[in-house]
């Protein structure tokens, strides 16, 4: 529930505020000796019912009220009731109206700066919203990006050596995607990748993190799981591609992948894991395509 809600329901009606300022300009017309003091609560009820309206309404609250007290100081001027001295009840009741005409000036004035106020916060949370999401998101897949997969990497790192937590990362790539974009055009390819996305953040635990990590690579980072889990992840991810047609024209764009998959070691920088996991990457295309490597590899030496 945001505050603008919540100062909503805490607000009084304008309806029952109106029917205050009737009983209350009654009972000053109707008991003399409590004129003071309804002009003192009549005074103390705009002040206190206006402050969380809109500015329209404290305008028309604040005229109400003036007007109702004009109306019945005339009413018992003209009736010449005894009760009612002119000079005096009419100076306390003319000043009373101006105050709260001011009043309500100044109030209208503070509704107004601050809805400006409200306004322009919604607005800077917008644009902070808007800037975290350029800063953390690929802009066409709406996966984290790079960077923030590199931050996300690191601490998650950290996290598990502190926590003697398993963690496995593997770095996937569409098969032969060049190929999509070179019969179907960019924009197919786009709407493939996309499909793709959604389809990965379907599959994958709320606890993985999947990101974009460039033109048709995919990099999950399996946190709190086991090799098996990554890899059983990692087969359902492919299961629910196979057959899949990702355009949405049904075009029959369809594509496999190929997967490296490495533990994370405890002690080991996020850039030897990666290397690891590019190197099972490879292996996976060299035999195949469509398959997914796992465990460590040393690559051959180039001696």
């Amino acid at each position: 529930m945001t505050s603008t809600e919540t100062s909503a329901e805490r607000r009084l009606p304008v309806g029952a505020l109106m029917g205050a300022l009737v009983v209350i300009v009654a009972v000053y017309a109707a008991i003399p000796l409590a004129r003071n003091a309804m002009l003192q609560l009549l005074c103390l009820t705009v002040a206190l019912g206006l402050f969380t309206h809109s500015p329209r309404q404290v305008t028309q609250v604040s005229l109400a009220a003036s007007g109702l007290l004009a109306l019945a100081m005339l009413v018992l001027w003209t009736a010449d009731l005894q009760a009612f001295d002119p000079l005096r009840d009419g100076i306390n009741g003319l000043l009373a109206c101006l105050f709260m005409l001011v009043l309500g000036q100044a109030i209208h004035h503070f509704s107004v700066k601050h809805e400006e106020l409200s306004e322009q916060q919604t607005t800077m949370a917008d644009t902070l919203a808007r800037m975290e999401q350029l800063a953390t998101r690929d802009p066409l897949t709406g996966l984290f990006n790079n960077r923030h997969m590199t931050e996300l990497m690191n601490q998650h790192a950290k996290r598990a050596e502190r926590a003697d937590l398993p963690m496995s990362l593997a770095l996937i790539d569409l098969d032969q995607f060049q190929r999509v974009n070179e019969r179907f055009g960019h924009a197919v390819g786009d709407e493939a990748l996309v499909a793709v996305a959604r389809i990965a953040m379907e599959v994958f635990r709320q606890t993985d993190v999947v990101g974009r990590w460039g033109g048709e690579e995919l990099l999950v980072l399996f946190t709190d799981s086991e090799p098996e889990q990554a890899v059983q992840g990692i087969e359902r991810f492919r299961h629910r591609l196979e057959g899949q047609d990702l355009s949405a024209a049904r075009l029959g764009v369809k594509v496999s992948f190929s997967a490296g998959l490495v533990v994370w070691q405890e002690g080991e920088d996020m850039d030897t894991t990666l290397t690891r996991a590019r190197h099972a990457l490879l292996r996976a295309k060299h035999e195949g395509r469509d398959r997914t490597i796992t465990g460590k590899f040393t690559p051959p030496s180039s001696s």
